[in-house]
């Protein structure tokens, strides 16, 4: 009986070390690794803030899969609203070295004020980029800038897009 326990534990040991060993690279570095990348982006919210050191709002980037080196361009949106918007819209990268995985930040600052409004919604959107091998598994992130400030809000709300197009 002991006998065939020890036997059984040596199967396992060896079917796991075999495991281990077959595994695919996921760094990009050697021949191994041959599947895409994985970009996803994921959502952020935050309050509104009256001074301009109150508030940013930080997007996280993940990456997985094979890591090809890459710049991943990528768009701030504006809110929709009929006032004036608490984010300035525009565009930047991210950079990737090949077998780089960690994730990636895109901080996006928001305006402050006083006035009393909705809670306000804008897109991040990554762009893809110009290398093969990559798969953007959620292209576009929703941004909400909650109202902090007190009062009666007068004006319908207005949402903003949240869809990929390219």
């Amino acid at each position: 009986m002991a006998m065939g326990k020890a036997m059984v534990a040596a199967i396992a040991v060896s079917l796991v070390a075999g495991f281990g060993q077959g595994a695919p690279n996921l760094t990009g570095k050697g021949d191994a690794c041959t599947g895409p990348r994985h970009l996803y982006i994921s959502d952020a919210s935050g309050a509104e803030g009256n001074v301009p050191a109150d508030n940013q709002l930080v997007f996280q980037v993940r990456s997985s899969g094979c890591g090809v080196a890459m710049v991943v361009p990528f768009e701030i949106g504006g809110t929709e609203t009929n006032g004036p918007s608490d984010v300035v819209a525009g565009f930047g990268s991210i950079q990737y070295a090949e077998g780089d995985l960690a994730a990636r930040t895109i901080t996006v600052h928001v305006v402050p004020d006083s006035t009393p409004e909705h809670d306000e919604v804008f897109s991040v959107w990554l762009k893809h980029p110009n290398v093969r091998n990559v798969k953007i598994d959620r292209c576009v992130a929703g941004g909400t800038i909650v109202n902090d400030d007190f009062g009666v809000v007068t004006e319908p709300k207005v949402g903003a897009r949240l869809h990929c197009s390219e």
